[in-house]
């Protein structure tokens, strides 16, 4: 059993390097980083504007990171905010007319590049997996609450 967790984790990790290069090279046709992603994505994927603490939250990222990544995407013109003289921890943000066009550009370039990966598979076989990998996401965060809950009683 142990054996089996590390080749999965070894492999999830291989698969998000392997998603992470994919998008670098996407990028640095607009002359952004991988790290830049992650705003684009989740801006691009809703019409509502989205708080520095939303975005934070969706994207599961660091804070400072975050920040870093949409005062960039700000300068490159490739996300709006609501009011430019707020810190940047209390706007709330949106992707220019320019951010949308690669985004979309983009995504449309991943969903050709999943397409040809799930070529062999039914959808069957595609649902099911996608199944048993959220199954495995909750159980890893519910162990990590537990894990929390019991850190906070042994400091009391």
């Amino acid at each position: 059993m142990h054996k089996r967790f590390e080749h999965f984790t070894l492999l999830i990790n291989k698969i998000y390097r392997d998603i992470q290069k994919i998008k670098l090279e996407e990028l640095k046709k607009f002359g952004l980083k991988g790290s830049h992603m992650t705003c684009l994505h989740y801006l691009g994927t809703t019409d509502e504007p989205l708080s520095f603490k939303e975005l934070c939250e969706t994207c599961n990222e660091d804070k400072s990171l975050i920040s870093k990544n949409l005062k960039s995407l700000i300068e490159l013109g490739l996300v709006n905010r609501d009011f430019p003289d707020r810190k940047i921890y209390k706007g709330k943000f949106t992707l220019s007319k320019k951010g949308k066009e690669i985004f979309e550009e983009v995504e449309a370039n991943t969903r050709l590049i999943a397409s040809n990966i799930y070529l062999e598979k039914s959808e069957t076989e595609i649902e099911y997996f996608y199944s048993n990998l959220e199954e495995i996401s909750d159980k890893l965060s519910d162990q990590i609450e537990k894990l929390r809950g019991k850190h906070d009683k042994d400091s009391n």
